[in-house]
């Protein structure tokens, strides 16, 4: 038996933003509405509070909870909630039509800030990108974004409940051309 530290290499870490982070990458003409929302969202999971949840964002938190524990790489998904959403991305249900551009516009802004947040240790992190399933030609231009920014750990694809009828389901042949723009960018299905 050795004494020799392991090397990890994790393949389900999350992280997000903040709310101020993400409203610096928000397009300037969703702020104001932004801060609205922001006023009176109430986060739904109390145990998110405090340093735990800041090392979701804070560079110099996160590198040395890894580096105790021996994390040289890890698969980013994203787990706080994006501007205009209701609760965690991986756990929200899609956006209604009349809710659609606020969110695309906060899953993009999210995507933008995991890109710069994932540039900081580019060698260690592999983020996931989001797409939503509303618009698929939308989805694939967030696709195109995911993998000019260096997105490597892929697409997170959204969960589409059966009560969800204004969308098309992933097994719906509409869904090829999207996993056809995942494959041709080289990335992968989360």
């Amino acid at each position: 038996m050795s004494n020799d530290p392991y090397l990890l290499i994790t393949a389900d870490t999350h992280a997000g933003g903040s709310h101020a982070q993400y409203r610096e990458y928000l397009d300037p003409e969703f702020r104001l509405i932004f801060d609205e929302w922001r006023g009176g969202y109430k986060n739904p999971a109390q145990e998110h509070y405090g340093v735990k949840k800041m090392k979701n964002w804070d560079l110099a938190i996160r590198s040395e909870d890894q580096n105790s524990q021996g994390v040289v790489g890890e698969v980013v998904f994203p787990n706080t909630v994006p501007p205009f959403f209701r609760k965690s991305i991986v756990t929200a249900q899609p956006p209604k039509p009349e809710d659609y551009q606020r969110c695309l516009a906060g899953i993009r802004a999210h995507n933008r800030w995991f890109a710069d947040f994932c540039a900081e240790d580019p060698v260690r992190r592999a983020g996931v990108g989001l797409i939503l399933p509303n618009d698929l030609d939308e989805a694939i231009r967030d696709i195109e974004f995911i993998a000019k920014a260096g997105l490597r750990g892929g697409v997170l694809l959204p969960l589409i409940p059966p009560d969800c009828g204004w969308l098309k389901p992933l097994y719906d042949p509409e869904w090829d051309r999207v996993f056809a723009a995942i494959q041709d960018h080289d990335l992968v299905m989360n």
